[in-house]
């Protein structure tokens, strides 16, 4: 069993280490495009060095996504200079939060929200193989699209992670969202219009729907024959629900409740599937 003096001892180190990784933030701080100052917070250390304790913080600033936060807040303030940057700061937080969970906690907040700034790079692309992503994503619609953000909270950040895991895919981009289109439309305009020679696609919207009361109409009722020789029906879904992420971004949790609520959905469309159903979700 530890001793107290042992115990105080890795808890003072801990605090060292974590003052340490902050004062880095000074000496991280960049100037790129003559007057974007962009911060990188470095938290991280080597998972072999890491005490229990030290890796449940880690693993809580990841999960919370601390540092995108953190490094997105203090590159807004750096390039605002606000006379007040605490009030600054309060402000531009509670605009990461719902109007719920501003109002269950009993925050209010008045007057407009600072315009965010947010400490995303350029991209580096190590794979020489060249995708549409790639060929597409130009400084200059970068810059456009840096300090936009979708109703489910992507930014370009999340996207150019995702072309960056993706670099051999010869699209190498993903939409996160169903505003992902509009939102960040001037790198997926000209990406769809390769895809789609001849098709008019700028500004696409996602708007494909079901009216499950077109699903529940006599006009998708089995004949006697169908009923007679069918042995089994698939149903595909091929996007999410409102208010969710599409997969290539969404949580376990997210797919978790997805499949639970199509499934059950499904299985209440009508009682002349009933025979027939033999559910196997995929995620």
């Amino acid at each position: 069993m530890k001793s107290n003096d042992h115990l105080e001892k890795s808890e003072i180190r801990e605090q060292e280490i974590l003052l340490l990784e902050q004062k880095k933030v000074l000496l991280n701080s960049k100037i790129i495009s003559g007057n974007c100052y962009l911060i990188q917070i470095n938290y991280r250390m080597s998972e072999n060095n890491l005490t229990e304790r030290q890796r449940k913080i880690q693993q809580y600033l990841s999960k919370y996504r601390i540092e995108e936060v953190l490094g997105d807040l203090l590159n807004t303030l750096a390039h605002s200079l606000d006379p007040n940057p605490v009030v600054f700061m309060i402000k531009y937080l509670s605009n990461l939060c719902s109007k719920k969970e501003l109002e269950e906690n009993g925050i209010v907040i008045n007057g407009p929200a600072p315009s965010p700034n947010l400490a995303i790079v350029f991209p580096n692309f190590t794979n020489p193989n060249k995708n549409l992503f790639k060929t597409y994503l130009t400084f200059d619609n970068f810059l456009q699209a840096k300090n936009q953000k979708t109703s489910q909270n992507v930014s370009l950040r999340d996207l150019i992670n995702i072309g960056l895991e993706n670099e051999e895919h010869p699209v190498g981009i993903f939409a996160a969202d169903k505003d992902t289109y509009s939102t960040f439309s001037s790198i997926f305009d000209p990406i769809l219009k390769d895809m789609n020679k001849g098709m008019e696609t700028t500004g696409y919207k996602y708007a494909e729907k079901v009216d499950v009361k077109e699903l529940l109409s006599q006009d998708y009722a089995l004949t006697e024959k169908e009923n007679k020789t069918l042995d089994q029906i698939t149903v595909k879904i091929k996007r999410n629900l409102p208010d969710y992420t599409f997969n290539t971004f969404n949580s376990t949790a997210d797919r978790d409740a997805i499949v639970e609520k199509l499934g059950q959905t499904l299985k209440d469309l009508n009682e002349q599937f009933e025979d027939f159903h033999n559910w196997g979700m995929i995620n």
